[in-house]
C-alpha cells in the first residue's frame, strides 16, 4: 500500500485540534449560557456564541486548511487576488513609522492589545480613499480585508485560561467611559509626537461589521484619536464627526437601522457596503465605513505630545471593527512652501528652456528664529545628468529672513526618456534634529522639436478673390511665433503674386529663450481660368468650383478626355470626385 502522503497527515491533524478547540469552547461557555440574553430584544436578538466566535473561526480555517491541502498536492494555487492586502505586524515602532508624515517626529512607541488584532496593508482599488497604511482592529487584522463574504465576521480575542474562563478581555479605559459601556478586545497603539508646525493632522477610516443592524443598539463600537500634551488639557479625543464634538462611532455615524424606525446619523460621511453592486465589498470585510475622514489639533512647535489609537467593540466581543488609518498622513507641514519660479504650464521644467529656473522656498510660519534647513534629492531624473542645483544643503535662514532660492539648470541629454521627476525632501533643525518638512515633486519635459507644416507646392486660381498660406506648428514649448517673408507676425499669409516665399516660426518658453527656429518654403504658382488650382493632394477646377480631383491616379486606356456628369473633361489619367 502507497505510504500517506504528509500533506494529509497534516491536514488531518490540524482538523482534529480545530475540533477540539470547537469542543473546549462549548465546554468553557456551557457555565455561562450558550445563548446571550440581549437588552435589545428586537435588534441584536438571540446570538449562539458557538456562531460568533467558534463557527465562524472553524469556518475560515477549515477553508484555509483545504486550499493547503489541495495546494500541497499541486491542484490549486493559493493567490492572494484581492485589493487589500494586510499582513499582521504587530511591532510598536514599525507600526508608527509607517504613520510618520512631513512635519513630525514620532518615538516611543507601544502596542497593547491582541497580538493579531493589527498590520500593515496596501490597496490597489481605487474606490477606497487609502493607498497604505496601518490596520488595527477589535478582532484580526486580517478579517479586514475583502470580499465582503461573511456574515457577521467576528473573532474573539478573549483569553482564558485551561478551564475557560476569561482572565483577558482586553478592556480600554477611555472607551468604556466614553460610551458608558463594557470595552472588550481593545487594541491600542500609542506613541510621543513633536511637531514642527504649528497644527498636526491624520487622516482615516473606520469600518465595522456592526453596521447596519446593530445602529443604536448598545453595541457602540467607537474609534478614538487622543492627544495629551502642552496646551491642551487632559486627553482630548480628536476622532470627531466634522464639524462636531461627538466621536466617531457606530451610533454617530451611519445610515440608519433597517430593522427599527430610525433616522440616519451624519449619513453624508457614511458608505454601507452590504448591497452587492457596492464597489467595496471586493476591498474590505466590513458591512459600512466612514469617508476619509482627517483629524486635527492645534499645537505648539517642538513640543512632546501622546498620541493614543484606540479602537474597541462595546458591550461584548461579537461583531468586529477596525479603523485604517493612512501612511505619512500624521502630517504638521504648515511651515514651509515650494514652489518653482516660472514654472511651465503642464511641467515644471524642461529641457531647452531657459538657462536656469530656481526652487523658492519660503518659510510661512514664524520667523523669529533661525533655523538650518536641509534636502535630499531623488526620483527619476539623475542630479548631474538631468540638472544641476546652484546651492548645495544644508543652509542657514537667519531670524527674519523667510525666503531661499535654489538655482536649478536643466541639463539636455538628447534622450527619450519621457517626463522625469525631481523628488525634493526638505529638513527643518528648527527642534533641533532635523525635521522632515515638507515633500514635494518636481516635473521634467524631454526635448520636444519644434515641427512646422506647411503645404511643399500651391498653386492659385489667379481669379480666386483670397489667396492664403497658412503654416501650423506643433512641439516644443507652444507660444508660437510666425513671420512670413515681407509680411507681418502670423501663421496666414495673402498671396497676391507667384513666386516663393519663406516662413519662419520659433517658439518661446516662459523662462525666457526660445528653441531653435524652424524656417520652411512654399512654392506659388497661378492658373487661367481653364486651369485647375492645387493644394497638395485637392485639386479644384478654376470655373466649375463644384468639382474637385483629389489624390490623382492612372488607369488603363491612357489619358483621353473621360466626361463628368456631362458637364466638363479632364484627361482619363486623373480621377475626380465630386466635392
Amino acid at each position: 500500500m502507497d505510504a500517506i502522503c504528509p500533506e494529509f497527515i497534516m491536514f488531518i491533524f490540524s482538523l482534529l485540534s480545530y475540533l477540539l478547540l470547537f469542543l473546549s469552547g462549548a465546554c468553557a461557555w456551557s457555565g455561562k449560557g450558550l445563548v446571550r440574553q440581549p437588552s435589545l430584544a428586537d435588534t441584536r436578538a438571540s446570538y449562539n456564541f458557538l456562531d460568533d466566535r467558534y463557527i465562524m473561526m472553524i469556518r475560515i480555517h477549515l477553508r484555509l486548511l483545504l486550499l493547503l491541502y489541495l495546494s500541497g498536492l499541486g491542484l490549486v494555487q493559493l493567490v492572494t487576488g484581492q485589493a487589500l492586502q494586510i499582513t499582521t505586524n504587530n511591532n510598536a515602532t514599525t507600526l508608527s513609522e509607517s504613520l510618520e508624515g512631513a512635519g513630525v517626529t514620532i518615538q516611543n512607541a507601544i502596542y497593547t492589545g491582541p497580538p493579531n488584532a493589527v498590520g500593515l496593508f496596501e490597496n490597489t482599488s481605487e474606490d477606497f480613499p487609502i493607498q497604505r497604511g496601518l490596520v488595527l482592529t477589535t478582532g484580526r487584522a486580517t478579517v479586514a480585508a475583502g470580499p465582503n463574504d461573511i456574515e457577521n465576521a467576528t473573532i474573539d480575542n478573549t483569553v482564558r485560561n485551561l478551564f475557560g474562563v476569561p482572565i483577558n478581555t482586553w478592556p480600554n479605559a477611555w472607551a468604556e467611559t466614553t460610551t458608558g459601556r463594557e470595552s472588550r478586545d481593545a487594541a491600542v497603539l500609542a506613541f510621543d509626537v513633536v511637531p514642527g508646525g504649528n497644527r498636526l493632522k491624520f487622516r482615516y477610516v473606520f469600518a465595522s461589521e456592526e453596521y447596519r443592524e446593530f445602529v443604536y443598539s448598545e453595541f457602540n463600537d467607537i474609534f478614538g484619536l487622543l492627544i495629551s500634551g502642552p496646551g491642551i488639557v487632559g486627553r482630548q479625543n480628536l476622532a470627531l464627526v466634522p464639524g462636531t464634538s461627538v466621536p466617531v462611532t457606530i451610533n454617530t455615524v451611519n445610515n440608519g437601522n433597517d430593522d427599527i424606525l430610525s433616522i440616519p446619523s451624519n449619513p453624508e460621511f457614511f458608505i454601507d457596503n452590504t448591497p452587492l453592486d457596492s464597489p467595496l465589498r471586493e476591498v474590505t470585510q466590513y458591512d459600512g465605513l466612514t469617508v476619509l475622514l482627517e483629524a486635527e489639533a492645534e499645537v505648539q512647535p517642538c513640543q512632546t505630545y501622546r498620541i493614543e489609537l484606540i479602537v474597541s467593540d462595546i458591550g461584548d466581543p461579537t461583531l468586529d471593527s477596525g479603523v485604517f488609518l493612512e501612511a505619512e498622513s500624521f502630517t504638521s507641514e504648515e511651515n514651509y512652501a515650494l514652489q518653482v519660479e516660472n514654472a511651465l504650464s503642464e511641467v515644471d521644467f524642461a529641457e531647452n528652456c531657459g538657462d536656469e529656473q530656481k526652487i523658492v522656498l519660503e518659510r510661512t510660519g514664524d520667523i523669529d528664529q533661525p533655523v538650518t534647513i536641509s534636502w535630499v534629492v531623488g526620483g527619476t531624473a539623475t542630479q548631474g545628468v538631468d540638472y544641476t542645483l546652484g546651492l548645495s544643503s544644508p543652509q542657514l535662514l537667519p531670524a527674519g529672513q523667510a525666503v531661499i532660492e535654489i538655482p536649478v539648470t536643466i541639463l539636455s541629454d538628447a534622450l527619450v526618456e519621457g517626463t522625469e521627476t525631481l523628488e525634493f525632501d526638505l529638513f527643518s533643525s528648527l527642534c533641533g534634529s532635523p525635521i522632515l518638512a515638507l515633500k514635494d515633486t518636481f516635473r521634467i519635459r524631454d526635448f520636444q522639436p519644434l515641427v512646422v507644416t506647411v503645404p511643399g507646392e500651391v498653386t492659385f486660381c489667379a481669379s480666386a478673390p483670397t489667396k492664403t498660406l497658412t503654416a501650423t506648428a506643433s512641439g516644443a514649448f507652444g507660444n508660437y511665433r510666425f513671420r512670413w517673408t515681407g509680411a507681418p507676425q502670423g501663421a496666414d499669409l495673402a498671396i497676391t503674386a507667384p513666386g516663393t516665399y519663406t516662413v519662419a516660426v520659433r517658439d518661446s518658453c516662459p523662462v525666457g529663450a526660445s528653441s531653435t527656429e524652424v524656417v520652411k518654403t512654399v512654392s506659388v504658382s497661378f492658373v487661367g481660368t481653364d486651369g485647375i488650382s492645387s493644394n497638395d493632394t485637392t485639386y479644384t477646377h478654376c470655373t466649375l468650383g463644384a468639382y474637385s480631383l483629389q489624390a490623382p491616379q492612372v488607369l488603363g486606356g491612357g489619358c483621353g478626355p473621360m466626361p463628368i456628369s456631362g458637364r466638363w473633361a479632364v484627361p482619363s489619367c486623373l480621377r475626380l470626385f465630386l466635392r
